[in-house]
């Protein structure tokens, strides 16, 4: 899936989805809820890799970073 198509399954801008994967917007829990609803997997598969990822998440599907700032 790409940034694209899970942008407009979701119903938002691609720009908000780009803004998430590349790290420039803040994304609160229920967002990601939403991401992983529509990636069709569990919230938990987005933080599989999120230690060894340097404080990425990672897509499960597209492999895609999805880097979270913790303030």
């Amino acid at each position: 899936m790409t940034g694209k198509s899970l942008a407009e399954s979701m119903g938002k801008a691609p720009q908000y989805i780009s803004n998430v994967i590349n790290g420039g917007k803040g994304v609160s829990i229920n967002s990601l809820e939403e991401i992983a609803k529509h990636l069709d997997v569990p919230i938990s598969s987005l933080f599989r890799d999120y230690k060894s990822s340097g404080g990425s998440l990672v897509c499960p599907h597209c492999g895609k970073e999805l880097h979270i700032r913790i303030e």
